[in-house]
């Protein structure tokens, strides 16, 4: 494994021969008025739409349900899921999708709803439980077509071949991989983000700006995802607190929708890394908001494993603020992680694991369970156990 990143003026590390996969994406006002005439395009006999509470409430949903019914499509509501979609919730839907007859998804709503879309599908196609994918996902049937409507700026779920499942058992989220989990369409229409609470918006917009970083600082990154992911820096940083602190500034939702659109394409084709190996591990026994998680573990795990990065640290820091000056590259690290800590206490993000409830004697298991994510393939640095262990302590925040 390359444990070092290129230099931010390498391209994608010699050119090594990457792939690039990405949805239909429709973006700008009024795209989830649109999802009618999508889903009709795959002339499916009847739509799963997958959605929650929330999203109803805010109304979305039934704009939706308009365009659906407008396009002449039956369709069926399954909205019996909670955040951090949960193993059980994904295979009531399973169930559900299969006695209704449906052959076609839609999914309006956050990562959460997403991502519980993708594994009803591919779980549904399959016929197995949906944790059985860990396992292997060589020689599955390709999932049915499905059109997403995102609702938040955070999870990239809507253009990314990832999945996130909280193993009920374990109390650990789990990524999956694979083709079967990227969506057909994404319709992002920015609007849908100002009903969101603050809090929510400001955790959203961190988890984004995290996958911009971890992307860029890939081992498996490449000459397309570093502009996705730059970009997506230069969009997220200087409007995050705009788009928290004003609900009606429609500018800075556009900039949240298209820099978690970006950033979204670029983990997905780059991967992740310790930030989010950890976030996962902590996220999963605290069923807490991931956006959150990710900002309590953000500097012990950064401060690891981008030590050796100096260079790209300082390209994603002039992304974020174009005017920024360093007088010595190896201060570059530093300022990454005083930046990302002015903008967490900004937003009144958590600093620390034991703020979120995570106990002492807890640390141990969550440095396992963060040994066997999946993302931690991509890390520039590939921890130990020893290592994870160290880092919890530092991330629980007491001695």
């Amino acid at each position: 494994m390359n444990t070092t990143p290129p230099a931010s003026d390498d391209l994608g590390g010699g050119m090594e021969l990457r792939r690039f996969i990405a949805p239909e994406i429709v973006l700008g006002r009024g795209a989830l008025d649109r999802a009618g005439r999508h889903v009709a395009a795959y002339q499916g006999r009847k739509i799963l739409l997958v959605t929650d509470e929330n999203v109803r409430r805010a109304g979305w949903c039934g704009r939706v349900e308009e365009s659906l019914r407008q396009a002449g499509c039956a369709y069926a509501i399954f909205d019996r899921l909670t955040p951090n979609p949960k193993d059980h919730e994904i295979m009531a839907g399973v169930d559900f999708y299969l006695r209704q007859g449906c052959d076609v998804l839609l999914a309006v709503g956050g990562g959460s709803v997403i991502d519980c879309a993708k594994c009803i599908g591919a779980a549904a196609a399959n016929q197995r439980h949906i944790l059985r994918f860990l396992d292997s996902t060589e020689g599955l049937l390709p999932a049915p077509p499905l059109i997403c409507v995102p609702t938040t700026a955070g999870s990239g779920a809507d253009v990314s071949q990832f999945a996130v499942v909280l193993d009920t058992r374990r109390r650990v989220k789990v990524a999956l991989i694979g083709r079967s989990f990227v969506p057909e369409v994404t319709l992002v229409d920015p609007e849908t983000i100002a009903t969101l609470p603050p809090e929510y918006t400001a955790a959203c917009g961190m988890d984004a700006l995290i996958h911009a970083l971890e992307a860029y600082l890939s081992n498996a990154s490449s000459p397309i995802t570093d502009l996705y992911a730059l970009e997506a820096a230069r969009l997220i940083r200087p409007h995050l607190i705009q788009a928290v602190n004003d609900s009606t500034n429609m500018q800075s939702h556009q900039a949240m929708m298209l820099g978690s659109l970006l950033a979204g394409m670029a983990f997905s084709n780059a991967g992740l890394g310790l930030i989010h190996a950890m976030g996962h591990a902590a996220g999963g026994l605290l069923d807490a908001t991931h956006g959150a998680v990710l900002a309590a573990v953000f500097p012990s795990a950064a401060r690891y494993q981008f030590a050796n990065a100096a260079p790209r640290c300082r390209a994603f820091l002039r992304a974020m603020h174009p005017d920024f000056k360093i007088d010595c590259e190896d201060e570059a690290l530093q300022a990454l992680l005083d930046d990302f800590q002015e903008l967490r206490n900004e937003l009144g993000l958590p600093r620390t694991l034991a703020e979120l409830g995570v106990r002492h004697s807890d640390l141990s298991a969550l440095a396992r369970n963060a040994l066997q994510d999946v993302c931690l393939a991509t890390a520039p640095v590939a921890p130990t156990l020893e290592d994870l262990e160290e880092l919890f302590k530092e991330a629980y925040g007491r001695q």
